[in-house]
């Protein structure tokens, strides 16, 4: 048990600590306010920064005992706030801030007004819905939040997919004598939901319900402002051809995006590259480029094209390769027969570039953090950059260069055929 005197010392330095990123949090935003990607990533990391040091604040202030009985109060609240969705408490409250009972709502929404009374205090303790002296609730900034759907999707989809493997990691682990899973079949979260055998997608598909919170989770992902690619200078690598009568035609391919979804990368590189002449050519599954509206503005200039990625790849000799955030999900074997797909398609002027979190050998992040436990469950993972190297280099490929701001755990790593010694 720790002295007052320790204690408070403690909560001094920690204090310091967290008032410094503050600090620099706000100068980061008032020097750094513009869109482009390094104003972005600059944020980002100031904010990273400010978010862990309040978390490592909270845990001196709990002291350590208490720092470890938070994960009870965690879940429950965690709990709480999903039960308040499933029964639809967040679209019920008046959005313009209006405080109600518990015994409105409750008529409102059919249920027990005990029941949804003890809910909401648990959910109103820090968070997100706020309790007034009166006995009332209402939405804040933050509840409001979970009315946006690709909230609400991926709040639903972690809660009802990932934590359940997650609390059943060790089960998963001590039954395969703790080995790392590398199976999108037989994983903790295929433990966790008795599906062995199946995957996390052939699971979801037979749910609508729950492949539709995933379907709007990862809404929010493609909404992600910092975008790694701008790093990349396409337009000065894109100029130059590999020989003279390849150079500014329309003929040649620029850039292939292999599991580009909505096509909103590889719209952004035909822009970075100042509309070169050249071909640009978003691929994915049959039924994501076919739901694509072709007529949508952003898409004047690309190609669609139905690919799957674990065929060979069918766009020979393309300058630039582009994988984004995509092969974090999928164990070893598959990311090396991806990569070697792609391998096998390029020339010696081709490029790949891997839009992916790094892991960092020491000082792991918050994000890279639980993202690493999330593809954990999935038999995937999250990778050092060493693991990088490793995963390429059994594809016959050799990392070029690494783009990525300080602070920030995406980064963009380009790579190419290995040069023969």
């Amino acid at each position: 048990m720790e002295n007052a005197t320790e204690y408070l010392d403690s909560i001094q330095q920690a204090l310091q600590s967290l008032s410094s990123a503050a600090d620099k949090c706000q100068a980061t935003y008032t020097q750094q306010p513009g869109a482009d990607v390094h104003s972005l990533c600059a944020r980002e990391a100031a904010r990273n920064a400010l978010v862990l040091g309040a978390h490592r604040f909270l845990q001196t202030a709990q002291g350590p005992v208490d720092a470890a009985r938070t994960c009870v109060g965690q879940t429950a609240h965690l709990g709480s706030v999903r039960a308040l969705l499933e029964a639809g408490v967040f679209d019920k409250l008046p959005a313009d801030g209006t405080p109600q009972t518990p015994e409105e709502l409750a008529q409102k929404l059919g249920v027990d007004e005990s029941l949804l009374g003890r809910l909401l205090r648990n959910a109103a303790v820090y968070g997100p819905l706020e309790a007034t002296e009166e006995g009332t609730y209402r939405h804040t900034r933050f509840s409001l939040a979970y009315r946006r759907p690709e909230i609400g999707g991926i709040f639903r989809f972690h809660m009802d997919e990932h934590v359940p493997a997650l609390l059943k990691l060790h089960e998963f682990l001590r039954a395969t004598a703790w080995r790392t899973p590398a199976s999108q079949s037989h994983n903790p979260y295929t433990h966790a939901h008795s599906s062995t055998g199946r995957t996390m997608f052939a699971v979801l598909a037979a749910h609508p319900q729950r492949l539709q919170a995933f379907n709007d989770g990862m809404m929010l992902q493609a909404a992600t402002a910092s975008c790694m690619i701008d790093l990349f200078p396409f337009r000065e690598e894109l100029s130059v051809g590999t020989d003279e009568a390849s150079v500014d035609t329309p003929q040649r391919v620029l850039a292939v995006d292999i599991g580009g979804g909505t096509g909103k990368a590889i719209a952004r590189i035909r822009q970075l590259a100042g509309a070169l002449p050249g071909r640009y050519i978003l691929q994915d599954q049959a039924h994501v480029v076919n739901g694509l509206d072709q007529s949508a503005a952003y898409l004047e200039g690309v190609e669609s094209m139905a690919h799957d990625f674990f065929t060979p790849q069918p766009v020979v000799g393309a300058r630039v390769y582009l994988l984004r955030r995509c092969l974090h999900n999928w164990p070893e074997e598959d990311v090396v027969k991806i990569l070697g797909n792609t391998a096998v398609a390029m020339g010696a002027h081709s490029r790949l570039l891997l839009e992916e979190i790094i892991v960092p050998e020491r000082g792991v992040g918050v994000e890279e953090g639980w993202m690493d436990l999330i593809m954990m469950s999935l038999g995937a993972k999250q990778r050092t950059l060493r693991e990088w190297r490793g995963v390429l280099g059994r594809a016959g490929m050799e990392v070029v260069r690494i783009y990525q701001e300080d602070g920030v755990c995406q980064a963009l790593i380009e790579a190419r055929l290995r040069v023969a010694e």
